[in-house]
C-alpha cells in the first residue's frame, strides 16, 4: 500500500530536511510532498486523499490545530502529527483526545517524527482491518439478496398480485438489477448436455459462467439478472437504455452462444419474447415461452434461438445478426479483451463454411472484420519492414481470395501477427519507461525526487508506476533514489578538494548534520570515517575537515 502524506511548514529548511529524512528512513512505501503555505496544502489535500499530515503547530498564515480542523472535514481518517515546542503545550492539549492526532516535540529529534509516523501508519492499517470486517459483514447480508430476488421475480411470472406501491416498495429491498415497472425482454436459457451426476453447486457455477459471460455482450447502459428455473433452464430478464430490435438481440445472443462454446465448452439454445412493457405482461409472455419450450422438437443437443411470438428469422434478420456480431467483436478487440481472440476464431469458423467469396454474408463479415485489423494495423508503432509484412492489397479485397476458407485463414494469420507485436509494443514501451525514471533519478538526485513527479516525468499514475518499477526491477523506488544519492556521495567524498558541506549542499541536503546522518545510517559510517578510509591523510599531513 501507498501512503500520501503531506508536510507543512513555513521554515522550507525544516519542512525540506523532514522530507528528506522520511524518504531515506521511513520503511513504508510513502509518496511525500512539501508545502510551505498551509493554504497551498490545504487545496491539495481537499483534491487527493492524504493519509497523514505533518504540520508545524504555529505558522503565519494558520495554526495546526486548524489545519487539523479542516483536514478531518475533507478527510476524517487522515492522521494529523503536530510539529511543536515546549512552550506550546496549551495547544497540545486542545488536541488531546481527537484519534486522528499526535504529536512530536521538535526538540526530540527525527526519531521521534519516525515513531509518531509508524503509530499514524498502524492506525491507518487498524482502520483498514475494522472497515474490511464491516465490509465482509455487509457482504455476507448482500448474499442471502439472489435467493430472495429469485421469489420475487417467480411470483411476477406467475401472476402474484402486487400493486403499485408494494411493488416499488420490494423492488427495492431488494436492490433488483432491473426496473420491473420499465419495458424488458424474458430469456428462457436451456442447457445442453446436462451431466445427470452433476451436483447442485456445479450446476449453479455453470449457470453463473454463463450469465457473466453474456453480460459480457451487453452495453453498458443495459442491466441484467439471472434466476434458475430448474437443472437445466434459466429465466434472464434483460433491460437497455435504448430500444433494441429482435434482429440486434437475436445477434447479441448468437455471440453468447458461440462465446459459451468456446471458452466455457457450454452449449445454451435461447428463447425469448417480445418486450413486456410493464410487469403485468410478464405472465403471459411467460406462459409462451413455456408452451413452446416443452415441444419435443426443442430437445436434443442441437442449438436453437427463437422468438416466441415469431417464426424463424429470414436471410435479411440473419445478415443483420451477423453484423451485430462481427460489430460486438471488434469494439472488443479494439480494447484488447482477451476475449475478443475467441469470438474471432468462432466468426472465421463460421466464414469458413460459406459457399463462395461472391455471396453477401462473407463480403460483409470480411470488410468488417479486415477493416478493424487494419485500423489497429495503423495504430500500432510498426517498423516499415513490419507494416510491408502485414499491410497488402488482399485485406482489402474480398474477393482476392480463392474460397472463404482461405480468406479465414489469413485474417487469423493476420490477426495474430497483430496480436503478437500489440503485446511486444506494451513490453517495450514499460522498458522505456523504467529507463527514463533510472535517468531522471540519475540526474535529478540532488533534487526533491518523490513519487508523483516521477510518475508525471512518464505521464503515468503514480502507484502504477510504484509497482510496475518493483516488477521490472525488484527494487523500491524509494530504494533506489536512495542507493544513487549513496553512489553519488561516495564518488564526491573521495575528492579531496570537496569540502563535506560542500558534498552535502551537492547532493541537495539542507544541512551537513542530516547528510552525515544519512549516510551513517546507510553505511555504518560518518562521512568523514569514509573519507579517510578512501583518501587519507593530504600530503601536508593534514587531515581534511
Amino acid at each position: 500500500m501507498i501512503y500520501r502524506a503531506v508536510i507543512v511548514d513555513d521554515e522550507s529548511y525544516i519542512a525540506d530536511s523532514t522530507a528528506v529524512f522520511l524518504r531515506s528512513d521511513c520503511p513504508w512505501d510513502m509518496e511525500i510532498q512539501v508545502f510551505y503555505d498551509p493554504r497551498e496544502a490545504l487545496e491539495s489535500i481537499r483534491s487527493q486523499k492524504t493519509d497523514i499530515v505533518i504540520t508545524d503547530i504555529r505558522m503565519p498564515e494558520m495554526d495546526g490545530l486548524e489545519m487539523l480542523r479542516q483536514v478531518s472535514e475533507f478527510w476524517p481518517m487522515c492522521q494529523v502529527i503536530l510539529l511543536t515546542a515546549h512552550a506550546q503545550f496549551e495547544y497540545v492539549y486542545q488536541a488531546v483526545g481527537r484519534p486522528s492526532a499526535d504529536y512530536v516535540l521538535k526538540q526530540d529529534g527525527y526519531e521521534a517524527l519516525l515513531a509518531a509516523v509508524n503509530r499514524a501508519v498502524e492506525r491507518i492499517n487498524t482502520t483498514q482491518v475494522e472497515q474490511n470486517i464491516l465490509s465482509t459483514a455487509t457482504e455476507r447480508a448482500q448474499a442471502a439478496l439472489p435467493w430472495l430476488q429469485r421469489e420475487f421475480v417467480l411470483d411476477l411470472v406467475h401472476g402474484a398480485p402486487y400493486d403499485g406501491a408494494s411493488l416499488a416498495a420490494t423492488a427495492r429491498q431488494l436492490a433488483m438489477e432491473v426496473d420491473v415497472e420499465k419495458p424488458l425482454w424474458l430469456l428462457t436459457v436451456f442447457l445442453h448436455d446436462q451431466s445427470p451426476n452433476e451436483t447442485l453447486f456445479e450446476r449453479t457455477q455453470r449457470s453463473g459462467a454463463l450469465f457473466l459471460l453474456a453480460k459480457e455482450f451487453l452495453a453498458e447502459d443495459a442491466a441484467a439478472m439471472s434466476v434458475q428455473l430448474d437443472a437445466n433452464r434459466m429465466l434472464w430478464l434483460w433491460q437497455f437504455g435504448r430500444e433494441r430490435t429482435r434482429a440486434q438481440l437475436e445477434g447479441v445472443l448468437e455471440g453468447v452462444q458461440t462465446a459459451a462454446l468456446n471458452q466455457l465448452g457450454m452449449s445454451a439454445s435461447f428463447l425469448y419474447s417480445e418486450p413486456c412493457e410493464s410487469w403485468r405482461q410478464y405472465p403471459a409472455a411467460y406462459n409462451r415461452m413455456g408452451a413452446l419450450l416443452s415441444q419435443q422438437a426443442l430437445g436434443g443437443a442441437r442449438l436453437w434461438l427463437l422468438c416466441a411470438e415469431r417464426a424463424e428469422p429470414d436471410e435479411g434478420d440473419a445478415l443483420k445478426r451477423q453484423s451485430a456480431r462481427a460489430i460486438q467483436w471488434s469494439s472488443a478487440y479494439k480494447i484488447g479483451d482477451p476475449a475478443a481472440r475467441g469470438e474471432l476464431a468462432a466468426l472465421l469458423e463460421q466464414m469458413s463454411s460459406m459457399r463462395s467469396v461472391h455471396d453477401r454474408a462473407y463480403m460483409q463479415l470480411y470488410l468488417q472484420i479486415s477493416l478493424s485489423l487494419a485500423q489497429m494495423l495503423q495504430r500500432l508503432d510498426l517498423t516499415d519492414e513490419q507494416r510491408g509484412e502485414l499491410l497488402s492489397d488482399r485485406l482489402y479485397d474480398a474477393k482476392s481470395h480463392a474460397t472463404p476458407a482461405a480468406a479465414a485463414a489469413y485474417l487469423h494469420w493476420l490477426s495474430e501477427r497483430l496480436h503478437e507485436l500489440r503485446r511486444e509494443n506494451s513490453d517495450d514501451t514499460i522498458k522505456a519507461q523504467i529507463y527514463h525514471v533510472q535517468q531522471y533519478i540519475r540526474e535529478h538526485y540532488d533534487e526533491d525526487v518523490s513519487l508523483t513527479r516521477l510518475a508525471e516525468h512518464v505521464h503515468v499514475n503514480a502507484a502504477y508506476l510504484s509497482r510496475m518499477f518493483k516488477q521490472a526491477t525488484g527494487e523500491n523506488l524509494a530504494d533506489t533514489i536512495r542507493q544513487v544519492r549513496l553512489d553519488k556521495a561516495r564518488e564526491l567524498l573521495s575528492r579531496p578538494d570537496l569540502r563535506i558541506h560542500e558534498v552535502s549542499s551537492r547532493l541537495g541536503f539542507q544541512t551537513p548534520a542530516y547528510f552525515s546522518y544519512f549516510f551513517r545510517k546507510n553505511t555504518g559510517m560518518t562521512p568523514r570515517e569514509y573519507r579517510d578510509s578512501a583518501v587519507g591523510e593530504s600530503p601536508n599531513g593534514s587531515i581534511e575537515m
